[in-house]
C-alpha cells in the first residue's frame, strides 16, 4: 500500500476498490495517535508540543473525511469538489478554534509565570511525531505518484505541514537539552536597548504562540481552498 496505494490482494487496475479509503484510514489513525500522544504529554510538559498536537488531530480528522470522500466519489465523481470543500471548512474551523485556545492558554501561563518545560519530552515527542508524520506524508505521496487525485493532494499538504511542525518542535527540544547539559538556565538578551532574561519556558511559550498564529493563517488558507489548490496544481505538473 505504501508504494502503490493498493494492497497486494487488489487486482490493479480494478476499479472501484477500497484501497484508497483504507489508506486514508491508516494515515488518519497515525495522525490521531500522534496528536493524542502529544496532547497527553504536552499539556504538562510543553505548550509547543500541545500546539502541535491540535494540528495533528485536526489533520487526522481530515484524513478520516477523505475516507468519506473516496467512498462517495466512487458513486458520484462529480461531488468530489463539493465534498472536499465541506470537509475543508470544518477542519479549518476546528484548527482556528484550537489555535485561539492555545493562544489563550499560553497567555494565561505566561502571566502566571508557573509554566514547566521538560526538554526531554519536547525533543522525544517532537521526534516521534516527526517520524510518524513523515511516514504519513510518504504513504500519501507514493500513492499520489501512481494514482493522483485532488483529495489526496490536499491530505499531502496536511501531512507535510505536520512534519515541518514536528521537526521545529524537535529541534527546539534538543536545544533545550543542550542548554540543560551545559547548565544554562537562562540567556541575557539586549535588543534596541531593552534587556531581558530569556528562559526555556519563555521560548516554549513563544514558540507555542508562533505555531498557533501559523495555524490561524493555515486555517484561513484551508477555508478558502488555497492550500489545497496549490498542492493539487503542483502534483498535476509532476506527472
Amino acid at each position: 500500500m505504501i508504494l502503490t496505494g493498493h494492497v497486494r490482494s487488489c487486482p490493479i487496475p480494478a476499479s472501484p476498490c477500497n484501497c484508497e479509503s483504507s489508506q486514508y484510514m491508516l494515515t488518519g489513525i497515525l495522525a490521531i495517535f500522534t496528536g493524542l500522544t502529544q496532547a497527553g504529554i504536552g499539556y504538562n510538559a510543553s505548550m509547543a508540543v500541545l500546539s502541535d498536537s491540535l494540528h495533528a488531530i485536526a489533520d487526522g480528522l481530515a484524513d478520516f473525511w477523505g475516507v468519506v470522500i473516496a467512498r462517495r466519489v466512487r458513486r458520484n465523481p462529480a461531488k468530489e469538489t463539493l465534498l472536499r470543500k465541506r470537509g475543508s471548512r470544518v477542519i479549518a474551523a476546528l484548527l482556528f478554534l484550537g489555535a485561539i485556545w492555545i493562544l489563550w492558554e499560553t497567555g494565561e501561563r505566561w502571566l502566571l509565570g508557573s509554566h514547566f518545560v521538560s526538554p526531554l519530552a519536547v525533543a522525544g515527542v517532537g521526534m516521534l511525531a516527526g517520524i510518524i508524520n513523515g511516514l504519513r506524508w510518504r504513504i500519501l505521496h507514493c500513492a499520489q505518484s501512481s494514482a493522483p487525485n485532488e483529495t489526496r493532494a490536499a491530505l499531502i499538504a496536511h501531512a507535510k505541514s505536520d512534519t515541518f511542525h514536528s521537526a521545529v518542535v524537535s529541534i527546539v527540544g534538543f536545544m533545550f537539552l543542550a542548554a540543560e547539559f551545559a547548565s544554562v538556565e537562562s540567556v541575557d538578551i539586549t535588543v534596541w536597548g531593552y534587556h531581558a532574561v530569556v528562559t526555556p519556558q519563555d521560548i516554549d511559550l513563544f514558540l507555542s504562540s508562533i505555531l498557533a498564529l501559523y495555524m490561524i493563517y493555515l486555517s484561513r488558507k484551508i477555508w478558502k481552498g488555497e492550500e489545497h489548490c496549490h498542492h493539487t496544481h503542483h502534483d498535476d505538473h509532476t506527472h
